[in-house]
């Protein structure tokens, strides 16, 4: 049939851009045993309706022929594109035959503040608190033990063995629960017992007791009196469901039994709720781990929150090993939490002569007697947004100070005055800073009268990019902002440090 009709158009001189249509027979039966039939020879045409951009709002169509026009509106267009339900469905035609397509050109200007909001909020995505967990354990800045509605362990046994995990023991099935002791060893080459534990619910306490005395008998001084090994001495976290209200005065004598009998002490709060009822159900326990933190994090998707625990000490170790023996800077800065709070942080990070350095965010304090003191002299904000410039050479940081040195001499009143002594008395005072502007000017071949550190040649050049104030402090509480939501402003400071510098350093 196409050969017929490719050739009656090149017989008949009809132009290649119409489709010609050809009768064809068909067969079409009128009962179900296909006795009964007619023939028909036909033009195979279905019937078809138009209609207006604004009827067809709120339709949806399998395939639709839309009659395109560069005049038509923005609006108009989205409506009549919007109809088909898959591209295979859509076909362009135009009265002029033009397959030029006008659209996606330039931004009409009634849509131009739509335009701009979507990008506002592009920029602006909803944080969620699966976001937030993700961020924490796929940083993996030190050992994180995740425990998360524990059920099922003996379906999830062969899942316990990854890179760091180097012995998978056997899980321990009771009616009473399960338990799973894993041995970890950490970068730093430390070996942690992790335990993981269910209890079944509506369980005695004194059952729980005997259950995970039995199971965890080889990690007490008594058992290792039988047996000849020092697993009493091992670091352990214990963390699970316990299925007991922890917040109430019958979960004593479990803390109890596992604080005298395995030195294990709670590591998670008894008044902080686990679950979405608000009631303490899980907890962390630990031995022999100084500066262990456990957080408990929201969770819209299981009756248990997850609690994440991790090791700042490692944390630190890590640092050192990263900084070494080579020569280090050490720059304090302070800087406003979401809570008002002034607070000094400590960024240390290696020198070097060709490239810029890693910073490590090595500690944070919180600083007292600073909410009465404000500025209103907005080029200083300036200049320090400047100084936070990774990038920035010596002399141009250099260059900094001395612009805003003299902007605060040009100011004039009291208030200016006290600010423009202070600023002087500081960099006068700062014996490191004149060094700075020594070796500055000896990177810069200018000639030096003054005292010259005692530096060699190539000490010298690794002052290149050196900073003299911080540049990742801001930084990193912008990125960790969400560290204090208002679920977690129960914080002790203590633990609000510790939780900064875990989260602020990451390793390559």
């Amino acid at each position: 049939m196409i050969r017929l009709s490719t050739r009656y158009v090149q017989r008949n001189d009809i132009a290649r851009n119409l489709v010609p249509i050809a009768r064809k027979n068909a067969t079409i039966y009128f009962d179900k045993n296909r006795t009964t039939s007619a023939k028909r020879n036909h033009f195979p045409f279905i019937p078809a309706t138009a209609m207006t951009f604004h009827k067809s709002q709120g339709g949806t169509f399998d395939q639709i022929v839309y009659s395109y026009d560069k005049k038509h509106d923005q609006q108009l267009f989205y409506v009549a594109l919007s109809r088909v339900t898959s591209i295979e469905g859509l076909f362009n035609v135009s009265s002029d035959n033009n397959c030029t397509f006008y659209r996606g050109r330039r931004t009409p200007g009634s849509l131009l503040p739509l335009k701009n909001e979507f990008t506002r909020l592009a920029g602006n995505t909803l944080r969620t608190n699966q976001d937030s967990i993700l961020e924490f354990l796929r940083a993996k800045q030190s050992a994180l033990f995740l425990i998360f509605n524990c059920q099922s362990l003996r379906a999830h046994n062969n899942d316990l063995t990854d890179a760091v995990t180097q012995e998978c023991l056997t899980v321990t099935s009771r009616p009473i629960g399960d338990l799973c002791p894993v041995k970890c060893i950490l970068l730093n080459g430390q070996k942690v017992f992790s335990v993981v534990v269910y209890i079944s619910p509506n369980q005695h306490i004194n059952d729980i007791v005997k259950f995970l005395h039995f199971v965890l008998l080889p990690y007490t001084p008594g058992g290792v009196a039988e047996l000849g090994e020092d697993y009493d001495k091992m670091s352990m976290i214990l963390e699970g469901d316990f299925n007991i209200k922890f917040s109430s005065d019958e979960a004593q004598p479990l803390i109890s039994f596992l604080e005298n009998r395995l030195n294990l002490k709670m590591n998670t709060a008894r008044n902080i709720p686990s679950t979405n009822y608000k009631t303490t159900l899980d907890g962390v326990f630990s031995r022999f781990l100084n500066d262990i933190k456990s957080e408990i994090y929201i969770s819209y998707f299981s009756y248990h929150k997850p609690i994440i625990t991790f090791l700042y000490n490692e944390v630190i170790d890590r640092i050192r090993k990263k900084i070494g023996e080579g020569p280090i800077y050490v720059s304090i800065d302070e800087t406003t939490d979401v809570e008002g709070r002034y607070v000094a942080n400590v960024v240390v990070g290696l020198m070097h002569e060709d490239k810029c350095s890693k910073s490590y965010l090595l500690t944070c304090e919180e600083l007292s007697n600073l909410y009465d003191i404000k500025s209103n002299f907005g080029f200083i904000t300036q200049s320090i947004l400047k100084l936070e410039n990774a990038t920035l050479l010596l002399d141009e940081n250099l260059e900094i100070v001395e612009n805003t040195k003299s902007k605060l001499g040009q100011n004039k009143g009291p208030i200016a005055e006290k600010i423009d002594k202070k600023y002087k008395n500081v960099l006068e005072k700062n014996i490191g800073l004149k060094a700075m502007s020594t070796i500055g000017n000896i990177l810069n071949g200018n000639n030096v009268d003054e005292d010259f550190p005692n530096l060699t040649p190539g000490e010298v050049t690794k002052f290149r990019y050196a900073k003299i104030t911080s540049c990742d402090v801001e930084r990193s509480f912008s990125k960790y902002k969400n560290i204090l939501r208002s679920n977690r402003r129960s914080f002790i400071f203590e633990n609000l440090k510790h939780h900064v510098v875990v989260s602020c350093n990451s390793f390559e």
